[in-house]
């Protein structure tokens, strides 16, 4: 059996990362805890609810509606088509996104178009809050004068 052409025929040999968008290695997605754990969503629903809170967060901080259909969901995860659909479904039924159909006319055909909310069930992005300052600790000044610990040993607290 020939052997030089068998990573052009299986997928699974090449380096197969291509998307529908540069992505920057250094970045990275939030799963919560908790969906993680859930043993009544599968691995792709946990892959797809995570990425589509992401994307909807993304684009609310746009002001936009989130639109994205499932094959470019399916090409961003890796996964099959029909596994997002599957996701989608399952992950509607237990109230985590809801999915808005709309249908678009054009001049030539009519195009179905959905939008989605995605609940962000575990508060992943949740506002920040600010750092909090405390005002009430005293705050020791530092002089020019090197500190000697033969001259100035009874001053000498590394505890203060």
């Amino acid at each position: 059996m020939d052997n030089t052409n068998s990573t052009q025929k299986n997928p699974a040999n090449t380096n197969n990362t291509q998307s529908l968008r540069e992505i920057d290695p250094s970045t990275w997605q939030r799963m919560p805890c908790m969906i993680r754990r859930r043993i009544d969503l599968t691995l792709a629903d946990k892959l797809i609810y995570a990425y589509m809170l992401s994307q909807y967060k993304h684009f609310q901080a746009l002001q936009k509606d989130y639109h994205e259909n499932m094959e470019d969901i399916a090409k961003e995860n890796g996964i099959g088509r029909r596994t997002v659909g599957d996701s989608v479904k399952r992950l509607t039924e237990l109230g985590l996104i809801t999915v808005f159909k709309k249908n678009v006319y054009n001049t030539s055909k009519s195009v179905v178009s959905y939008s989605y909310s995605v609940k962000d069930e575990y508060n992943v992005f949740k506002p920040s809050e600010k750092p909090r300052v405390d005002t009430t600790s005293k705050v020791k000044t530092v002089t020019s004068k090197k500190f000697n610990p033969m001259e100035d040993e009874d001053d000498y607290d590394p505890f203060a």
